[in-house]
């Protein structure tokens, strides 16, 4: 090995990028050799390969996505020499929800139950937690908010005519409550999860409301108008 220190890549799985000694003209290929064990539980056995960017100095990595945070020993031959190599690997969080939104029609006060299967697609688990809450908004509610400020009467400034508004056209909190399904989701685990979600009373019958709940870093869509009825509860 030579005597330089190692080369470092660092970044989530599908974005590892170290710096080259050098900007290179030209894409090149450089093989990277992990480790034992690390070869065999990453890899399969087999080898991985950096390739230097046009121009810009920097070898580019790619590892399976669900590899595991943590760092990585390995080696590769830069200019016929064999260089140490470090693979520092962070968290990377992909989820996926199933549907990918929610549009039901609800009465105001409604308790509406829904089934969603999320997916862990990241390299690290995450926490479901046992409930939620997050704002609704009318749909046209911008429209008629910006109207008021535009017609605000004498004496009122615009923008507590827009801000008033803006506070009548909110829908109030939706909340969530998981019945099944909580709790920490591995990755490449599927997680079936069973909800309940209240209809906030300030839900106007004919009135169609948005929001997004914000499940990690997800923020899913939900879409609910309002009717005068029982709850029927669709999904799109």
């Amino acid at each position: 090995m030579s005597a330089a220190g190692p080369i470092r890549f660092r970044g989530t799985p599908l974005s590892l990028a170290a710096l080259a000694a050098a900007p290179v003209e030209a894409p090149r290929e450089h093989v990277v050799r992990l480790a034992q064990p690390e070869r065999a539980v990453l890899a399969g056995g087999r080898e991985l390969r950096a390739v230097a960017a046009v121009g810009d100095g920097v070898l580019r990595l790619h590892l399976p996505r669900s590899t595991p945070p943590g760092t990585y020993r390995a080696s590769m031959e830069v200019e016929g020499e064999e260089r140490e190599v470090e693979i520092t690997v962070d968290p990377d969080v992909f989820l996926r929800i199933f549907p990918e939104r929610l549009d039901f029609t609800a009465a105001p006060g409604a308790h509406v139950p829904q089934q969603l299967a999320l997916l862990n697609l990241g390299n690290t688990p995450v926490e479901v937690r046992g409930a939620y809450a997050f704002g609704l908004f009318d749909e046209g509610g911008l429209d008629r908010a910006i109207g008021r400020m535009a017609t605000a009467s004498e004496g009122q400034r615009r923008i507590d005519a827009f801000a008033d508004a803006v506070a009548d056209e909110h829908g109030g909190l939706m909340r969530v409550k998981v019945e099944s399904g909580e709790g920490t989701v591995q990755p490449g685990e599927t997680r079936e999860l069973n909800v309940n979600l209240h209809i906030p009373q300030n839900v106007r019958p004919g009135h169609s409301y948005f929001g997004t709940w914000p499940l990690y870093y997800v923020r899913y869509y939900v879409r609910v108008t309002g009717a005068a009825g029982e709850a029927q509860g669709t999904v799109s």
